[in-house]
């Protein structure tokens, strides 16, 4: 829809085409999940521009062999919703979440004092960011800057778009390289060409030009 208004098309409000979209089944039939129980940061921040607050979480890719996950590690930016980091791991670690992180502020040129962090607030996430903490002062020799714990719905959201994407493959990822090539695309396609609702469906790039590609 964005696209087509800049080409000067209209065919229909947003809210009838979901409509229609409903009548025909074709929202697809993976269910958004909800919940119920939200436990909200008692400190509030505000991003008014980017490399202020970031939101970083994992999510789980299939593979061909039942029961086995790849973990993909996203960071984006809060306020221009780019992705400015991600990685694809066989499992989690906190010092490769530690130079992912690091990786991100050097290739955005930011010095990380001052950056917050967004992140869930898993039962484990407590011990999560104490080794995080560590494995940063460890190998970058500077201690993660404070992070803010609740329901982080930025990262949650992102992996929704990945993951109910039309272009999100119907098998299960073959290897790690196929899924490092698949989320390369998806990454180029999100920062470079989603028209993303929640900034007045730009795409991030436009809001967050200067930093190199990840």
């Amino acid at each position: 829809m964005p696209q087509l208004a800049d080409e000067g098309l209209y065919l229909a409000s947003e809210s009838t085409l979901y409509r229609l979209q409903r009548r025909y089944g074709l929202r697809g039939s993976k269910p958004i999940s909800r919940r119920t129980h939200v436990t909200r940061a008692a400190t509030l921040h505000r991003a008014s521009g980017p490399n202020q607050v970031w939101s970083w979480d994992i999510t789980w890719l299939p593979t061909t062999v039942r029961g086995l996950y790849l973990h993909l590690h996203l960071v984006m930016d809060v306020w221009s919703r780019r992705i400015v980091g991600w990685r694809i791991a066989d499992g989690e670690s906190a010092d490769m979440a530690a130079e992912l992180i690091a990786q991100a502020c050097l290739d955005g040129r930011l010095d990380p004092r001052g950056l917050v962090l967004h992140s869930d607030n898993g039962a484990a996430d407590a011990r999560q960011h104490h080794d995080l903490d560590a494995a940063m002062a460890r190998h970058h020799a500077f201690v993660l800057p404070p992070h803010v714990s609740d329901d982080n719905s930025y990262s949650e959201a992102l992996f929704r778009t990945l993951k109910h994407t039309p272009a999100y493959p119907r098998l299960p990822f073959a290897s790690i390289v196929s899924a490092q090539r698949w989320v390369d695309r998806f990454v180029h396609w999100y920062n470079g060409e989603h028209r993303h609702s929640a900034i007045c469906y730009v795409t991030p790039v436009v809001l967050h030009p200067k930093a190199a590609s990840p």
